[in-house]
């Protein structure tokens, strides 16, 4: 039989870039949640404190290891300190979080979400806070609308709120998200909204056509809907995911 890793062992393979995906410890880590998890909220706490320091250091994985594992936790304590994280500077969360970064940000917030989503508003509405971490805060909202834990009318009336002022006025990614997240809902009632962002400008056709949008929108809610937007899901095979990476690309 075989011996399972300590903690020490698995918080060893997890903390640097390696070129190989370290799925004895991944797995083990989930074995051993209980134990692991303090150690992983720590290595997060360390990032949200000190961010310019863990960005320099091209191969340090924990952080990473640490926000996908603790999102299939669905540990909520892990929810503020991951709002900290993508509040830091853009070009420091660049490094640190690399290209998915929205994508990133949507599974680990949504899959840690406690219960109180002025954080995401928050972000969302943050002119200073990085593109890809507002983008990825909003997809997070329609996440957690999907998944029935927040009502789906109250992420509509927010919406509308976004699309009536509250998000500023700008060439920004997120308006694209937004854009996308009216199809996900799905949210039809908002699509006038919808037709003005674009004809103002504030979303990217070739990012997003509206004539795409309009399709999903009458193709949903049902099965077919659920498949087109597949990954607006929370956060379940964390070894798939993280074994996909083009950093583990063996």
């Amino acid at each position: 039989m075989a011996v399972a890793m300590t903690i020490p062992e698995i918080l060893e393979q997890l903390t640097s870039l390696t070129g190989h995906f370290p799925r004895e410890a991944v797995v083990s880590a989930i074995e051993q949640k209980d134990a692991i998890t303090p150690h992983l909220l720590a290595a997060l706490q360390e990032v949200a404190e000190d961010p310019d320091r863990f960005a320099g250091q091209d191969d340090y994985m924990l952080h990473l290891f640490g926000m996908y594992l603790l999102a299939h936790f669905h540990e909520k304590r892990a929810f503020p300190i991951a709002i900290r994280i993508a509040s830091a500077p853009a070009e420091v969360l660049g490094e640190l979080i690399g290209e998915d970064l929205a994508e990133t940000m949507a599974t680990v917030l949504a899959s840690t979400y406690g219960g109180d989503w002025e954080p995401l508003r928050s972000l969302i509405e943050d002119s200073d806070a990085d593109e890809g971490a507002r983008s990825g805060a909003l997809r997070a909202v329609v996440i957690l609308a999907r998944s029935g834990q927040v009502p789906a009318a109250e992420v509509k009336a927010y919406f509308k709120s976004l699309f009536r002022g509250k998000l500023p006025r700008e060439d920004s990614s997120v308006w694209d998200e937004l854009a996308v997240g009216v199809a996900a809902l799905p949210a039809p009632e908002l699509l006038e909204d919808l037709r003005q962002a674009y004809k103002q400008g504030w979303v990217n056709p070739q990012v997003v056509g509206l004539q795409e949008i309009e399709h999903d929108l009458k193709v949903g809610p049902g099965p077919e809907h659920d498949r087109l937007f597949a990954e607006y899901t929370l956060g379940t095979d964390v070894v798939a995911e993280l074994e996909s990476w083009v950093c583990f690309g063996e």
